[in-house]
């Protein structure tokens, strides 16, 4: 077996004409990890393919694959969006043995940004929480010098790229500020590592040109959509996206693979971060969903026993779910289900953005009640519902939802985490990967 060493410099990418300055170096890795179902976050099993066995959706075994990524990779510096508001002190305690790494967690939500740090490499002067993102000031105990890392999990949906602007410039705006408290110097420049999970592909958006140009001029749009009536800058620094500028004129892979859904549920084109309000489903769908609603109510109206019987089915219990939530309160105003109410609680499931859901719960149905699976190849993927291997590109939505940044006046990139790329890429997540979005991982030196 290769040595741990060989292993990392195999996995590296390096940028083009790359040079080694030879000073110390620091290694950080961020992940989207999917919120953590060991105390809340039950419905994560519905985020995995069918083949994936019962055993490996557990968070013992999920927990396991990312102790062993944390291990291998050996970071710095460790970014985690979602990480749970009831469990996060347990479910990374892994990272607290021989008391390698201290963290600081945002202070409110659900799911929430934390940080991990090395005690023999940093002290955190302090962090500060803002809207979805954590920044933290690490001094570094050789160099004597400040980093700062901003790790952001910015908020999702087309229509949202204002707020994710916002929420980006909000946190550069706090470097600049608690560095001039620091006493730093401006002038010397700011060592900054951006990452995290920024929920749209960031090329040519708001966020990006922020970023990378320090300004976006007042009346940028993106999706049809106007950002800002206001010029907005930053004075940190200009950054540079670490995978775009290690694999050169090769676009760097997606961070999120996931089978193509939004074909077979709706006819209006809507991407996967938001189905929108006008949402229209498949005639196909709604035919299927008809035939469903018969099989759980043969009398036309669906009963409080009978709604019972469908949530346990989908969700194991009856007694947590939006589905549960929607089909209760239905219940209680009219006395049962319609076919119609039945088609539009599906109808909400896909405008909030849950298609992998929908796929498991007509999966879960279709093996129970033995239907057709040539009426299911009418709203699911072949591969999906027979377990077959997806026909690449045709059968799965691809994505680069995270990324990494970093100041290219004041750290130089050494190399970045290799993706997964070419043939044989699955749906995530899956018996090998923990989380529906791969980690990256990159290395600089302080320059």
């Amino acid at each position: 077996m290769a040595s741990l060493a060989l292993r990392r410099a195999a996995s590296l990418v390096i940028p083009p004409g790359a040079t080694k300055l030879g000073t110390k170096s620091i290694k950080v890795l961020s992940w989207n990890v999917l919120l953590p179902n060991s105390d809340d976050g039950w419905w994560t099993f519905k985020n995995y393919c069918p083949e994936t066995p019962e055993e490996c959706r557990t968070w013992s075994y999920r927990q396991e694959k990312m102790k062993e990524v944390c291990r291998e990779e050996d970071p710095s510096v460790i970014c985690f969006q979602e990480a749970g508001e009831r469990s996060y002190e347990t479910d990374f305690v892994f990272l607290e043995e021989e008391g390698k790494y201290s963290y600081e967690v945002a202070d409110k939500g659900r799911m929430r940004c934390m940080t991990w740090y090395k005690n023999e490499d940093f002290d955190c002067l302090f962090s500060v929480n803002k809207d979805r993102c954590l920044i933290l000031a690490l001094k570094h105990k050789e160099l004597d010098e400040v980093v700062w890392v901003v790790n952001c999990h910015l908020q999702a949906g087309n229509s949202n790229g204002g707020r994710r602007l916002r929420q980006l410039h909000e946190s550069l705006e706090t470097v600049r500020k608690k560095a001039k408290k620091l006493g730093l110097n401006p002038y010397s420049g700011f060592r900054v590592i951006v990452c995290g999970d920024f929920n749209s592909e960031s090329q040519g958006s708001a966020t990006q040109k922020l970023l990378k140009e320090g300004a976006m001029e007042a009346g940028f749009a993106e999706h049809g959509v106007v950002i800002s009536n206001k010029n907005k800058k930053q004075t940190v620094g200009l950054f540079a996206d670490s995978y775009a500028s290690a694999y050169g004129d090769v676009e760097p892979p997606a961070t999120l693979v996931a089978p193509k859904l939004i074909e077979y549920f709706t006819t209006g084109g809507a991407g996967l971060e938001e189905a929108g309000e006008e949402l229209a489903l498949t005639h196909e769908l709604r035919t299927v969903l008809t035939e469903v609603f018969k099989l759980y109510a043969p009398s036309s109206e669906m009963t409080k026993a009978e709604a019972d019987v469908f949530l346990t089915d989908i969700n194991l219990r009856t007694d947590r779910g939006s589905e549960m939530r929607f089909a209760y309160k239905i219940i209680e105003e009219k006395g049962s289900l319609q076919v119609d109410d039945f088609i539009d609680l599906y109808c909400a499931e896909i405008k909030g953005g849950k298609f992998w859901g929908v796929a498991h719960d007509l999966f879960i149905i279709k093996e129970k009640f033995g239907m057709d699976a040539n009426l299911l190849d009418t709203v699911l993927p072949e591969f999906y519902h027979r377990k077959g291997t997806p026909k690449g590109d045709e059968d799965l939505f691809k994505a680069r939802f995270d990324y990494m940044f970093h100041t290219a006046e004041t750290l130089n990139l050494v190399g970045v985490g290799r993706l997964k790329e070419g043939g044989g890429i699955t749906p995530m997540p899956n018996a090998e990967d923990a989380s529906d979005h791969h980690y990256l991982a990159a290395e600089y030196e302080l320059k």
